[in-house]
């Protein structure tokens, strides 16, 4: 399936694959991780009680992040055409937020060392860096670049018709149940996370499902499809439905043909 000395077919099942990978990285991230208090000292309290789930937690989203992005370059090379899509462009958001999100493990070991030996100090340590505005341009690139991403890259999956419409659907919902209302803290503490255990799972549940719906299309395609520069014809425009006065016949007595005149 993975033939070395085959670009074409490589290039083609790795993509397809990681995007799995990245898929059950996500949801077992989401599974193992355990620390959900929407209070600060409280969430340190349940990190420092399960530390070593916390950083299996944040080496899965890491992991999961590295596979995904490697597997949209194979959705940037599906969706070519002959200019640049709103789905091109969502896939290249979602990128740059997933490499962002990769960096997060950083984060987890300073929290985890720090709810071990001082909580006190460590909570000082994150809210201050989280003050920087540098903190906040990755901040706004992560959670805008893996939102926005998302819903444009579903916006451009059903326009193209590239995959069918469940899969865009999906997404658009893995998007949007993370921004159900919560006892989240808000954005301005030192991290942004979701607000339950359960709507984690419900979100990468649904993008799951979507990746692996993009992966099935992406195996779909013959190698010789996929060696073109455009693996997928144009969409044909969607057309009105016909109405019933499209077809009814005209009012009146036709007109006489000039032979029987």
């Amino acid at each position: 399936m993975l033939k070395i000395n085959d670009s074409v077919e490589f290039s083609r099942t790795s993509a397809a694959m990681c995007l799995v990978l990245g898929a059950m990285c996500f949801l077992a991230a989401s599974l193992v991780e355990p620390a959900w208090a929407p209070d600060e000292r409280a969430y340190l309290r349940e990190v420092a009680a399960a530390a070593n789930r916390y950083q299996a937690s944040g080496v899965l989203n890491a992991l999961g992040s590295a596979a995904t992005v490697f597997g949209l370059i194979g959705v940037l090379h599906l969706l070519r055409g002959r200019r640049v899509t709103l789905g091109q462009l969502g896939a290249g958001l979602v990128i740059m937020g997933s490499v962002l999100m990769a960096g997060h493990w950083l984060i987890v070991l300073v929290e985890t060392a720090g709810a071990e030996v001082d909580p006190d100090r460590a909570l000082d340590l994150l809210t201050t860096a989280q003050k920087s505005p540098w903190a906040t341009l990755v901040y706004v690139g992560e959670v805008g670049g893996l939102i926005l991403g998302w819903v444009l890259m579903a916006v451009g999956l059903w326009t193209r018709r590239a995959t069918p419409v469940w899969v865009p659907v999906a997404l658009l919902l893995s998007a949007a149940v993370p921004l159900l209302p919560s006892n989240a803290p808000p954005p301005g503490t030192y991290q942004w996370r979701t607000s339950s255990q359960a709507i984690a799972v419900v979100s990468s549940a649904l993008l799951g499902a979507a990746l692996v719906g993009l992966a099935l299309r992406i195996l779909s395609l013959p190698d010789e499809t996929w060696a073109r520069w455009q693996p997928l014809s144009d969409a044909p425009r969607r057309r009105r439905a016909p109405s019933p006065t499209d077809t009814a016949p005209p009012a009146g007595p036709l007109p006489r043909h000039p032979r029987h005149r």
